[in-house]
Parts: structure tokens; C-alpha cells; sequence
């Protein structure tokens, strides 16, 4: 019964340590594309990242994806989606 308790924590800890190197990974593509100016395909990436994360890295690469391809429409409906979510937090207001 242990050694079964054990296996299944291993295994669990091996899954979370791949689905970490996986958004690792798309994170380092997007910042590749990003870097080249293939804003199209970094935004793209971003998209997936920030849905997921909701990170501030994420969001601010995104929106600047966005202006960079004029889509402004896409950077604003982002953005006031954040402010909905954090409406004291005025950096999202700022942008």
C-alpha cells in the first residue's frame, strides 16, 4: 500500500514538473518570435499563456503584440476585461 501511495506521488510530481517545462518552453517561443519581430506568432503564444496565467508578463507582451500589429481593438477588449477583474488596480487602466 505504500509503495503504491509513493508511486502515485512520484508520478504526480513528474506531471506537474513536465506541464511547468512545457509552458517553459512556449513562454521561451514566444519570446523567440517576439525578439524576431514575428509579432503574429508571439501573440499568438501569449494569447494561450495569459489565458492560462493570467500573468503580468504575459499580459503586457500580449498588448504590446497588439499595437505592434494594430489590433487595437483585441489590446482594449483585453484590457477592460482587466479592469472588470481589478477595477483598484490602476496599472490595467494605465495601459
Amino acid at each position: 500500500m505504500k509503495i503504491k501511495l509513493l508511486y502515485i506521488i512520484v508520478l504526480l510530481f513528474v506531471v506537474s514538473v513536465a506541464g511547468a517545462q512545457e509552458k517553459n518552453n512556449e513562454n521561451q517561443l514566444a519570446l523567440l518570435y517576439y525578439s524576431k519581430g514575428e509579432f503574429q506568432k508571439a501573440a499568438e503564444i501569449y494569447e494561450t499563456l495569459f489565458t492560462q496565467t493570467h500573468s503580468q508578463i504575459h499580459f503586457d507582451y500580449l498588448i504590446d503584440c497588439y499595437q505592434k500589429l494594430e489590433q487595437f481593438g483585441k489590446a482594449e477588449k483585453i484590457i477592460l476585461e482587466q479592469i472588470s477583474y481589478f477595477p483598484k488596480n490602476y496599472y490595467y487602466q494605465v495601459s
